[in-house]
Order: structure tokens, then sequence, then C-alpha cells
């Protein structure tokens, strides 16, 4: 069957499959409501994987995975995933009625599921979640526009970004030579100054740039790059908190598993099984094979082994100048900090 589907991917017979596919999942959401689906958002690298999988660890739960990622789909509905921000003054027909049926349940496709053995099972689930790298800068519009549960994961910039250097499918690789060739900060000055720079409000990007002196003179690495991502990617969320988000910290996931993930299942209205406690301690499915995770390490202390001090100190310094101070070179956010923005 595995095998059957992955043909069926690869051929020109998919994207017949998948409007068929569509077509029957939009009949049978028909009573599906939003206020079954659950939005699970972080930068990538952050752990949104391992976090979804605890959750659809549960009996009638199912991923929808990265439906804001590098689909064709997205182009006819004018949706740039790498820089997705959306509010009530600049969206678009188009655009919202595509998020209303990825939360509807109304566009599952062999595109949309990590598991094609699994597709039926997301069609026909009690509960729908979405997984998404790219969902940060409009989960604000999407919490207001729609009655869902959202969790916020945020990790350690300094854990994310080396990760993403380091991952396989890489960020750090890719851009290398569009950072160094000055061509992405030639991308942000350009969208600051033609108010086209759709990650966060322009206003916003604006305050930003005067309060950190400046924001392209500071980008000249790839860390420097990925830390203004990392910042872009919690300001907007972290601007518009709402009552249907929970804010979940890997760090504490790591460090009090059992208790962060009852947190996680009362704010879903979902009891606590066996099955997710005992996925807290199993490497999600992107798990690199080098990463501390797959060694038996400590996810934790990872950065501190592959980033070098001054790396460190660029990207501390760059999240530091945003506003962003929860955290430092300590493992752990500070609490004092954090629980200032809990939602």
């Amino acid at each position: 069957m595995k095998n059957l589907l992955k043909r069926v991917k690869q051929s020109r017979v998919k994207n017949v499959a998948n409007v068929l596919l569509k077509s029957f999942s939009k009949f049978k959401s028909k009573k599906y409501k939003s206020s079954k689906t659950i939005i699970l958002s972080g930068t990538g690298r952050s752990g949104t994987t391992w976090v979804s999988e605890i959750i659809c660890s549960k009996s009638g739960i199912e991923m929808l995975y990265e439906p804001f990622s590098g689909d064709r789909e997205l182009k006819k509905y004018d949706i740039n995933s790498v820089d997705l921000y959306l509010s009530e003054k600049n969206v678009e027909q188009k655009q919202y009625d595509y998020l209303e049926n990825i939360i509807l349940k109304r566009n599952v496709t062999l595109d949309k599921v990590k598991d094609e053995e699994r597709i039926w099972n997301v069609i026909n689930a009690r509960r729908l979640l979405i997984k998404c790298i790219h969902g940060n800068r409009l989960l604000p519009f999407v919490e207001k526009s729609f009655d869902i549960k959202s969790i916020l994961l945020i990790r350690h910039p300094c854990a994310v970004i080396s990760s993403q250097i380091r991952y396989d499918k890489g960020w750090g690789s890719d851009l290398v030579d569009y950072v160094e060739s000055g061509r992405a900060a030639k991308k942000i000055e350009k969208g600051i100054k033609n108010e086209e720079y759709e990650s966060m409000p322009v206003q916003r990007l604006e305050r930003l740039d005067k309060k950190m002196g400046g924001i392209v003179q500071r980008i000249e690495t790839i860390e420097q790059f990925l830390a203004f991502e990392w910042v872009c990617d919690l300001i907007v969320p972290l601007d518009n908190v709402y009552n249907n988000r929970k804010i979940t910290f890997y760090e504490d996931l790591v460090k009090k598993g059992k208790k962060e993930v009852d947190k996680i299942f009362s704010h879903l209205g979902e009891e606590v099984t066996k099955s997710a406690y005992k996925t807290i301690n199993k490497p999600s499915s992107t798990t690199q094979k080098e990463s501390n995770v797959a060694k038996g390490k400590s996810p934790l202390l990872a950065w501190k082994e592959n980033l070098n001090k001054s790396q460190i100190e660029r990207i501390l310094k760059f999240v530091h100048d945003a506003g962003i101070k929860m955290y430092t070179k300590k493992v752990k956010p500070i609490k004092e900090k954090k629980s200032k923005i809990k939602g």
C-alpha cells in the first residue's frame, strides 16, 4: 500500500488523486467545526514535529503536515510560505478561503500528510492538528478569525539556529551565499523602504530597525540572518496574544516532560494517555542522526557544542537588541522574562 501511494504521488495521476481527495475531504467534513482544530506553530527546528507526534499519539487526532510550505497550490492563493504575514487589512478573500478550507478539514491531499498511509485517517479524524513552521506570522490573524485552539512553541534561538545550520536539508547551506553576497540585506532594506516586506507589519519593522541602529548593517553572517528570521517569527505572535493560545517552551518540555504534556492536553480539553507520555522519550521522525537526541544526550546542550563563542554572542546580541530578553547564554529561558508573555 505504501509503495503504491508513493508511485501515485510521483506520477501524473497525483493531480487527479488530489482533486478527488479534496472533494472527498470536503464532503466528509460538512459537520466538522473549527473548534476541533489545533494549530501547532513554531520556528523551523524548534521541535514542532516532536510535539505534534506527542499530541497525535492520542487516538482520533491526526496531523495535517505543513500546509503553508512549498506547495504549488499556495501560489494560486498568493501565499508566500517564507514571509507569510496576514492581517485584517491585507488579507485577500482567496487567502482567507484557503485558510478556512485547511482549518475546516476541507483540503486534505497527499501533499499535506506526512505519512501517506494515514490519508484516510486524516480525512476521518475526530480532531485535526495543523503542524507548521511557517505559521507564526499569521497566527494572530487565524486565532482572531477562527474558533480554534493554538500552541506556540518557542525554543532558544541559539538551539534553533544551530540546528538549522546543521540540518541536512539545511537553512545554512542554502543561505550562505545569499547572506554573504549581500542579497539578504538588500531584500530586507528594499522591503522596509518600499513597504513590501511581508513577514511582519512594516511599522513594527521600521521601529525595530531604528531601535537596533539599522537591521541591515547587522546582517553579515548566516547566524545573524537566521536570528533576524527568529525575531520576526516571534515578534508578530508575541505582540498579539489571544486566550485560545498556549505558549509552550521547548526547554520546559524537555526538563518537565509529563507536567508540560498535562498542560498541553488540558489546554486542548483532552485527557492525557499513556502513549503521550511514552512519546516524550522518543526522538521525532525528523531528528538528525548526529543530534544529541539520537545519541542519547541532552538536546538542551547541543548548541553550546556546535556554535562558537562569537556566533553565540552575535545571535544573542541581535535577539536582545530586538527586545526579546528571556534567553541568555543559559540553556533555559529566564522565568521572570517568559512569564510576561505567557498566553
